[in-house]
């Protein structure tokens, strides 16, 4: 759920509220963009399930982030909130996803023994808990972690995901994405926009060198405000040297503007620039010892790229494949 309302969901809104996508492109070319937009959000299609749908969504946000079960709180979503179940009371501060620390003070309890259930993503490598600045002790994995006890008015529970950027692989057997590799941040994943790459630089040609370190820093993208830009090392046409820029992709497509989630493996993967939460960046290359289409020689090394965070759904090459593994 929350791969879907930070890439997914937040990517087809505009930053103002009142135009969507309605594909959620993956990839979005110069030449070629949906039949009945050119290439930009809209305020109405002639098809108008999304509009009710969105609404839907955001009318039943508070349902997602927290369930009860006999005596526990489960806390799935983490976001500013003030939450009641299972006889506790809380309220969680965070500046979550552009930081992985999150703040639960209990407000409230009963004098019986209650359990809090703190969801760990796959994604965190490191996760750190502790109770009033005692850490937890036993093993932190990923799922929910159950914290039971009394607890008591002014206890506060600190949760620290690391949010490091990271190379995410797809499965060699989906064809659509063999050979591309995504950037993601937390639970944000980026893409690469022709607005941030250096002037002759087409987003078609760029590909990441993967495995190398990723950059991250704060940056302000008009139109669009702060965000977190990643820098990757790439292998784009000669120019001069430069780190290539990557953002989130919810800030896809409210710039006139190219823009890609996947691209070939030689590239750079570029800057995080939204203000939600991200993209995936893949490249695709050509495949080793094969002649014939698809095949690509290795390119020199050259600059990095940034990529920003920014569309949804998924369009690769003029062609519908299956969704991206996570």
């Amino acid at each position: 759920m929350e791969r879907v309302l930070y890439n997914g969901f937040g990517a087809a809104i505009a930053t103002g509220g009142q135009r969507f996508f309605y594909v959620n492109p993956l990839q979005r070319r110069e030449d070629h963009f949906e039949k009945d937009d050119p290439g930009r959000r809209r305020v109405w299609f002639n098809c108008a399930c999304r509009p009710p749908n969105i609404m839907r969504l955001i009318a039943s946000l508070e349902h997602y982030l927290a369930t009860e079960s006999g005596d526990t709180l489960y806390i799935h979503q983490y976001t500013g909130s003030r939450l009641s179940g299972a006889g506790l009371d809380l309220e969680v501060t965070t500046d979550y996803p552009w930081s992985g620390a999150v703040y639960l003070c209990v407000l409230a309890a009963p004098q019986a023994g209650r359990g809090l259930a703190l969801r760990v993503p796959a994604w965190s490598a490191t996760t750190r808990i502790s109770v009033n600045h005692d850490p937890e002790r036993t093993g932190i994995s990923p799922g929910y972690h159950l914290l039971h006890r009394t607890w008591r008015a002014g206890d506060l529970v600190t949760v620290h995901l690391d949010a490091t950027p990271r190379w995410t692989y797809p499965d060699r057997r989906v064809d659509a994405v063999r050979g591309c590799v995504a950037i993601e941040r937390g639970p944000l994943v980026y893409c690469f926009e022709q607005a941030d790459q250096l002037d002759g630089a087409r987003l078609e040609d760029l590909a990441v060198r993967p495995g190398g370190v990723l950059g991250e820093g704060p940056v302000t993208l008009d139109g669009i405000g702060q965000t977190i830009e990643i820098t990757a090392p790439a292998v784009p046409p000669p120019l001069p040297p430069r780190p290539p820029p990557r953002s989130p992709l919810p800030s896809q497509g409210q710039r006139p503007s190219r823009s890609r989630i996947s691209s070939g493996r030689t590239a750079t993967a570029a800057r995080c620039a939204s203000g939600c939460p991200a993209v995936r960046a893949g490249l695709r290359r050509g495949i080793p010892g094969r002649a014939g289409r698809g095949a690509r020689r290795p390119a020199p090394a050259g600059p990095a790229l940034r990529c920003r965070r920014a569309a949804r759904g998924r369009r690769a090459r003029s062609r519908r494949g299956p969704g991206w593994a996570s």
